[in-house]
C-alpha cells in the first residue's frame, strides 16, 4: 500500500509532540541534511531518504524496521550502510524512548471507517417515513373519498432508485 501525502497529514495532525518535533523540526531538517551530505546521499535519493524517515516518525513503519525500509526505496538500496543506520538511529531515540504506539500502514483510519459505518446504519434505521399529504390528512382525521391515496416509505423509495 503506497503511502499518500493525505494519509501523511492526517498522521501528523494526531501525531504527538515529540512526533511533530522530529517530523518538522529545522532541528530534525537540518540533521538530515547533514547526514546525506556526509555519506553521499545524492539530490535524486534525498527525498525517499527523507520520506522513509518522516514515514517512520509518522508511524507508518516501526524504527526497528528503518534499514529495511531503507534499503526497499530504488534510489536507496545501494547508500544504505551501518552509519546511515546508525545515524539515523540516533535521531529517532526520543521516539523510541515515548513507545509511540506504530499502526501497520494497511490499517491506516481503519477503525475511523468502522465507526463510521456503525453510525451511518443506526441513523438510517431511525428515520423517520417521508411525511406525505396522506399522512397529514389521517392525523387531523380526514376521511377520504373514493379516490387512491398513495404511501410511500423512505426505504421503498431508495430501493426503487436502484
Amino acid at each position: 500500500m503506497e503511502i499518500t501525502d493525505i494519509m501523511r497529514l492526517e498522521r501528523f495532525e494526531q501525531a504527538s509532540v515529540i512526533q511533530k518535533n522530529l517530523y518538522a523540526g529545522s532541528e530534525t531538517g537540518s540533521t538530515l541534511s547533514e547526514i546525506a551530505t556526509r555519506l553521499g546521499i545524492r539530490k535524486e535519493a534525498y527525498l525517499d531518504f527523507v520520506t522513509v524517515f518522516g514515514d517512520i516518525v509518522l508511524g507508518f513503519y516501526s524504527p526497528t524496521a528503518l534499514e529495511k525500509n531503507l534499503r526497499e526505496s530504488s534510489k536507496l538500496s545501494t547508500l544504505v550502510s551501518p552509519a546511515l543506520v546508525s545515524e539515523l538511529q540516533k535521531l529517532l531515540k526520543p521516539l523510541l524512548d515515548t513507545n509511540v504506539v506504530v499502526e501497520p500502514a494497511g490499517v491506516v483510519g481503519q477503525a475511523t471507517i468502522v465507526s463510521e459505518v456503525a453510525e451511518a446504519k443506526v441513523t438510517t434505521e431511525t428515520i423517520s417515513p417521508i411525511r406525505t399529504m396522506a399522512t397529514d390528512s389521517v392525523q387531523i382525521g380526514y376521511q377520504s373519498t373514493d379516490e387512491p391515496v398513495y404511501t410511500s416509505v423512505q426505504s421503498a423509495l431508495l430501493n426503487e432508485s436502484k
